[in-house]
This record gives C-alpha cells, sequence and structure tokens, in this order.
C-alpha cells in the first residue's frame, strides 16, 4: 500500500507539490519517530531472548 501511495505520489503532480509543503523538521520528527521505535526494539528484546537478539545488538 505504501508503494502504491509513493508511486502516486510521483505521478500525480498535486499529490507531490502537498508532500513538499510539509515542514522539513516536521518531516524529519516523523521520520525519527519511526526509526527510534525500530531502534530501540533490539534492545527491548534483549531481556526475553538474549542468545538470539546480542548478534544483532553487537553488529
Amino acid at each position: 500500500m505504501v508503494g502504491v501511495l509513493i508511486a502516486l505520489t510521483g505521478l500525480v503532480p498535486p499529490l507531490g507539490r502537498l508532500t513538499t509543503r510539509i515542514p522539513t523538521a516536521l518531516a524529519q520528527a516523523m521520520l525519527a519517530g519511526v526509526l527510534l521505535s525500530l531502534c530501540l526494539a533490539p534492545f527491548k528484546a534483549l531481556g526475553t531472548a538474549p542468545l538470539l537478539v546480542a548478534p544483532v545488538v553487537l553488529c
């Protein structure tokens, strides 16, 4: 679904213009919110499955 929306943004010029109107700081904050949970997930799982998660954390 996300891929279709990204393709539509590129194919439909008004959608592309709308996305450029999003303030840079807001877009960066939204990206940070998504990446923070992804980056913290291995550390949260370290307590429940240390043998499986430790190599991920070490890498």
